[in-house]
């Protein structure tokens, strides 16, 4: 690191010789002065594990946050990345800022905790080790790195994919057809990542069929006529609103018919106007894929919404599946029924909505009070709890899943734009009062009752949602191994 003053400063806190460290800075050597490898004393100290070598450079005011000049990493991000336990700590109590992100590749301390070059995390083993690290000052939590599948969100093969369809300008727009196509390499993708289903391309097809049958369906509108932006309609009988036009585009239910006319209601009106007035299209994209969503429809015993689910826990094979996500929010985040503040189409009295299953024991730890986490499903809950689906999970092998109760509560606001209530159901469906939440949308933990005997009284895990994901979220949460 060379042989002058500054190069031995660096080279002493390499070392971790802390005798010299101090008569270098007593002789007005510069403790935040970049050199060697662009590194100050303070990073080498931290990179190589040299806890009281790092105190004592704070000490003589080393600057905590500064970074690297060549790739901008902070000294937590190297004693992360070498998985310097002490060192970690003892920053964490001399407050340097645990979410900071380095330069250019944006990565933080959970990532630094990854296996270098891997995108596979250390052990659980690892992660136990830094019990009071977080102290709750970041907005992720020390038991959200307790899971040996902890990953985070930032760096997630479904962000980059997803991130990658967001247009230039203006909101994201698909079509049918191209709704379609994702539909069909959601399929495909899931039958390539399970092959065990059993799903071959002959079954891929018979399905996607079924799901368009139950899905793409036609609205009658009002077309321009005569060459008029509005289209005359002629009042059903006395007493009822007078009606003298209605825009181009507007839906309108046909409840009644003649030999060249519509008897037609909308908007809580009715009135008669000629048929040629009036043209079948299909169904808004927004529509489209709330009812692909809600469809009954299975193949090898597996509904399509599964399928989707699926692919985004195990971000592999997602490309598809963000495409049809993307889709999916333009009902779940900016749907029909919303008003200008995004409130849902309704609400429940509870201010409560509810799930019901199995989880697997192994997943216990990670929900603790207190842990702010990203849910990478697209998740249901209905407005009144249905034990019947958490009793189910008993049935199966002991000590594998355990039945439990998902209590969310809502913003006391009434104001959630990441969820919507689902209102286009697929043929055969009825009404489920059902909140549907985007994928990765932004849970934490508000209480945890561990039930002694969960197949007669099953587990329940309160949690809070924000009234945005967006909204003070950072993308560096981690992401739940069950949701």
């Amino acid at each position: 690191m060379g042989n002058n003053p500054q190069g031995q400063l660096n080279s002493a806190a390499a070392e971790g010789n802390l005798q010299q460290v101090e008569e270098l800075i007593a002789a007005r050597c510069d403790p935040n002065e970049h050199a060697g490898f662009f590194m100050t004393p303070l990073h080498w100290a931290a990179r190589n594990g040299h806890v009281e070598v790092v105190r004592k450079i704070v000490e003589l005011r080393a600057d905590i946050e500064k970074p690297c000049s060549s790739i901008g990493m902070r000294a937590i991000h190297f004693a992360a990345e070498q998985n310097h336990r002490g060192v970690l700590i003892l920053l964490s109590e001399l407050r340097a800022d645990m979410g900071a992100k380095d330069d250019p590749s944006k990565r933080n301390v959970v990532s630094r905790l990854f296996v270098a070059g891997s995108s596979q995390p250390r052990s659980a083993a690892d992660f136990e080790m830094y019990p009071n690290l977080f102290g709750g000052r970041a907005d992720f939590s020390t038991s959200a790195l307790l899971t040996a599948q902890c990953r985070a969100f930032e760096t997630s093969n479904f962000k980059r994919e997803y991130d990658a369809l967001l247009p230039q300008s203006g909101p994201f727009r698909i079509d049918l057809d191209g709704l379609k196509s994702a539909a069909e390499g959601v399929v495909r993708d899931f039958a390539t990542a399970m092959p065990q289903a059993g799903i071959d391309a002959g079954k891929q097809a018979d399905f996607i069929q079924r799901l368009e049958a139950d899905c793409m369906k036609f609205m009658t509108v009002v077309k321009q006529a005569q060459g008029y932006s509005h289209v005359s309609m002629n009042v059903v009988q006395a007493g009822w609103q007078q009606i003298e036009a209605i825009a181009n585009g507007t839906a309108v239910t046909i409840v009644e018919e003649s030999e060249d006319s519509y008897q037609v209601t909308f908007e809580g009106k009715f009135a008669w106007a000629k048929k040629c007035n009036f043209e079948r299209v299909p169904e808004p994209v927004e529509v489209t894929v709330e009812r692909a969503w809600t469809c009954l429809a299975e193949c090898e015993g597996i509904e399509f919404c599964h399928m989707v689910n699926h692919l985004l826990c195990q971000d592999e094979l997602v490309k598809n599946a963000a495409i049809f996500v993307r889709a999916l929010n333009t009902f779940c985040v900016t749907g029909a029924g919303r008003g200008p503040n995004l409130r849902p189409a309704k609400w429940p009295d509870s201010g409560r909505v509810y799930r019901a299953g199995g989880m697997p024991v192994v997943h216990r730890n990670f929900f603790r009070r207190g842990v702010t986490y990203r849910a990478p499903r697209v998740v249901p809950a209905s407005f009144e709890y249905q034990e019947f689906f958490a009793k189910r999970a008993a049935r199966r092998p002991p000590d594998a899943v355990e039945p439990i109760k998902w209590t969310i509560i809502l913003p006391s606001s009434k104001e959630c734009r990441q969820a919507n209530y689902v209102t286009n159901r697929a043929d055969g469906l009825k009404d489920e009062k059902e909140f549907l939440f985007a994928a990765y949308s932004v849970f934490k933990v508000a209480s945890v009752e561990w039930s002694p005997r969960p197949d007669e009284q099953p587990h329940e895990i309160c949690l809070e949602v924000p009234v945005d994901n967006r909204d003070k979220q950072p993308e560096y949460l981690a992401i739940a191994p069950w949701c």
